[in-house]
């Protein structure tokens, strides 16, 4: 489950990359995410979400308090 749990962090950062340069959401938040079951296409979601501003979709304190 952990090397799983990697291997989908890894392969979602490497898209971030891909697309912003930088990672919109921390790796934290990520793996806490991956660890609930929320799929990668639904955390991609999120990270556009968040690198737009648009924070009614991130709900969550930890990266409230990281990137705000």
């Amino acid at each position: 489950l952990i090397m799983d749990i990697n291997n989908q962090l890894t392969e979602i950062r490497n898209n971030f990359y891909k697309h912003f340069g930088f990672s919109p959401i921390p790796y934290e938040y990520i793996a806490l995410l991956l660890s609930r079951d929320i799929d990668s296409d639904t955390i991609f979601t999120i990270g556009t979400n968040a690198y737009a501003r648009n924070n009614d979709t991130v709900k969550n304190k930890f990266y409230k308090r990281l990137y705000k």
